[in-house]
């Protein structure tokens, strides 16, 4: 059996967390958000970036929810949130309230 040895702190992938918002007239299910949200941010960063940028849906509520995402990317991500304009025919507008290196404190603001 073979020992893997772990990766030290130092260069591990440092991340940070995304709390957004999504407001709209008619809300949508949680099911399309994610699907709408992970569509944008594919479209907007491309393969490469969607890959680099780490993201990871870690906790969603009906209008509200955390993304983890890389520290080198949390601008573009947030560009990428900001650029979604409808899902499924609905207008929306989708605000990120915090950003935070602690999941606790990102999910303190659901």
């Amino acid at each position: 059996m073979i020992n893997i040895k772990h990766l030290l702190p130092s260069l591990r992938e440092k991340k940070r967390y995304l709390t957004y918002s999504v407001d709209a007239n008619e809300q949508p299910n949680q099911i399309d958000i994610t699907n709408a949200i992970k569509q944008q941010l594919f479209t907007f960063l491309g393969q490469w970036g969607y890959g680099r940028s780490g993201i990871l849906f870690v906790k969603t509520n009906k209008t509200k929810g955390v993304i983890r995402v890389a520290r080198t990317a949390v601008d573009a991500v947030k560009t990428a949130l900001i650029t979604l304009r409808t899902i499924n025919n609905i207008p929306v507008r989708i605000q990120t309230l915090t950003t935070s290196g602690i999941l606790n404190k990102a999910k303190s603001h659901l």
